[in-house]
């Protein structure tokens, strides 16, 4: 009884925080419709973990007839122009902060040039925090094949029937602690039947370690890497980094976010597989290509 009694304070004060947080950061967002472009009932979301490479090499013939989406800095790849893919999604402030790292700006900096070279119609998914971000604003008018769609991002925790309700009404998802969290809501509110998970790794637990200087290092190893990637920090802000229990915090948050959203797609009907070959991520059925 007392830990009933415990869970019950628990949700109860989760939603009245999600409530807030609705209050202050949701905006009103459309019901999402697949694109025009779409000829399939499946989808293929590329992140970018290490294992992508071989994926793409070895079984591209499973992307015949499904849709593709990929994430973040995926255009810079080789592999943009060769798989066309459908969607683009990122979820970072980095992507419409006026003010970040030097390196964080050259990166949507290369975003924004690879995506005025597209001559295939996209849609490019973005937070709805980004939309009077003017570079993104510039894109639409340069390049006629981008077609730009905006989603909230509010975490919504609480109640079980609360989260799925906000889910359901595109008011937030669980803590889009990483780019995979959107990716997968953005194609079960798309309403494709199969999601496939393709280089979703999520093997950075395998690559932290702390100097003796105490910062907290870990490797983001990803397919476009060329030769071996270099330990860094994980930004907070523009001007300090995540301390260890930071850091594990937000890997908490996305592991237990993809468990939340099977249990969202267990009230849809969507079916998440987990193709990618030794991956973290426990919470989706395994399919092996």
């Amino acid at each position: 009884m007392l830990l009933l009694i415990k869970n019950f304070v628990s949700f109860f004060n989760q939603t009245i925080i999600s409530l807030f947080r609705i209050i202050v950061f949701t905006k009103h967002i459309k019901k999402f419709n697949r694109t025009l472009y779409s000829d399939f009932k499946d989808i293929v979301v590329l992140a970018n973990g290490p294992s992508l490479n071989k994926m793409v090499t070895e079984n591209i013939d499973f992307l015949n007839k499904k849709d593709l989406m990929c994430v973040n800095s995926f255009p810079s790849s080789d592999f943009f122009v060769k798989l066309k893919p459908l969607y683009l999604i990122v979820s970072a402030p980095d992507y419409w902060l006026e003010h970040v790292r030097p390196e964080m700006d050259a990166m949507r900096n290369e975003l924004y040039n690879k995506l005025l070279e597209v001559n295939w119609n996209i849609v490019f998914y973005l937070p709805a925090q980004a939309n009077k971000f003017h570079l993104w604003q510039k894109l639409t008018e340069q390049n006629s094949f981008i077609k730009i769609k905006y989603y909230n991002l509010t975490p919504i925790y609480g109640f079980k029937w609360f989260r799925n309700f906000c889910y359901r009404k595109n008011i937030g998802m669980p803590r889009p602690h990483n780019i995979l969290i959107p990716s997968i809501m953005m194609s079960i509110k798309m309403n494709y039947k199969n999601i496939y998970l393709w280089g979703a790794d999520h093997s950075w637990l395998q690559t932290i370690f702390v100097d003796d200087e105490n910062k907290a290092y870990l490797t983001h190893q990803h397919f476009y890497t060329k030769g071996i990637a270099k330990p860094l920090t994980m930004q907070k802000n523009v001007n300090e980094d995540r301390k260890l229990h930071e850091m594990l915090y937000k890997f908490v948050y996305t592991f237990e976010g993809y468990f939340f959203i099977r249990e969202f797609s267990e009230t849809t009907g969507n079916k998440i597989w987990n193709c990618t070959p030794d991956s973290f991520i426990d919470a989706f059925n395994r399919l092996k290509v």
